[in-house]
């Protein structure tokens, strides 16, 4: 397996090089190791909506539901969770997060 030297991660089998915001994003790396600061990145209401669709498996509709929010803002606090995390998904979140472990 080949070493990038730019970002020292092995490549994910299939990933893809996207634009993203103006920027190019490599969808081929594996999430980086949880940071300690992490948690402390995002706003208390996206950390909450976070929290209980790591804990129940809700998915955005209802979370929404369950908080009684529209649908759009739980998009809303998760697009913004996962650029002050640096990832794309939930499940990346969860990892960055601490709250999922890869083997």
């Amino acid at each position: 397996m080949e070493i990038d030297p730019i970002d020292d991660q092995p490549p994910v089998p299939g990933g893809t090089t996207a634009i993203r915001h103006g920027q190019y994003v490599r969808e081929d790396r594996a999430p980086g190791p949880p940071s300690p600061r992490s948690k402390h990145l995002l706003t208390p209401k996206g950390r909450m909506v976070l929290a209980h669709m790591a804990k129940t498996g809700d998915t955005a509709i209802e979370t929404a539901a369950a908080f009684g929010l529209s649908e759009q803002t739980v998009k809303n606090h998760l697009t913004n969770a996962y650029r002050q995390l640096g990832v794309h998904n939930l499940t990346e979140a969860f990892i960055a997060l601490g709250w999922l472990k890869v083997k």
